[in-house]
């Protein structure tokens, strides 16, 4: 903390460096604010939501498609650890709502109901949702180019752990809803 000329202090910090990350994160909030004011109610293909469960770790849930005709949609888990398997999808630091790994392996077509108590947390732009489609329709067809890096992350224990635990949350989410259609 630095005091000022008129007698008050400053909790901005003196190095550059850090004021200039702060000026960041305070524009990049501005554009998702701007982004997410008048958007309908969720979800919509590119909402970032949370949806809240006890005792889970942080998740969130990516929506890429929608099919109002069957009144479906398709969702990837998402979250922001630096693990990076074969069939995850990383979003970089420069996006809105970035750094962000999209678990696109991990999908699950839900229904409108799922999100009834979800909270949009986030945004990612258009280029971000088209990329994450094309990549997910190369994973399906099984054309995704897949790195010697990612098979082994695909084999760490880290890793599965972490996936084993996306499967338990997805797993509580998909009991409860189903639970609350009963």
């Amino acid at each position: 903390m630095k005091q000022r000329s008129d007698g008050l202090v400053s909790r901005l910090p003196a190095d550059p460096h850090q004021r200039q990350l702060i000026d960041e994160f305070a524009r990049r909030q501005d554009l998702l604010q701007e982004a997410l004011t008048g958007r309908p109610t969720p979800p919509l293909p590119g909402d970032i939501l949370a949806i809240p469960l006890a005792r889970a770790r942080p998740l969130f849930w990516t929506v890429l498609i929608e099919r109002p005709e069957v009144k479906r949609y398709l969702v990837v888990p998402a979250d922001t650890s630096p693990l990076l398997g074969s069939t995850d999808l990383a979003i970089s630091a420069q996006a809105l709502c970035g750094p962000l790994v999209l678990r696109l392996g991990a999908r699950r077509w839900w229904p409108a109901r799922c999100f009834a108590d979800c909270e949009r947390v986030g945004l990612l732009e258009d280029w971000h949702i088209s990329r994450a489609q094309g990549t997910l329709m190369q994973l399906l067809k099984g054309t995704l180019a897949v790195m010697p890096w990612q098979q082994e992350t695909d084999l760490d224990p880290a890793y599965q752990g972490w996936m084993d635990g996306i499967g338990e949350i997805i797993t509580a989410v998909e009991l409860g809803w189903d639970h609350d259609a009963r």
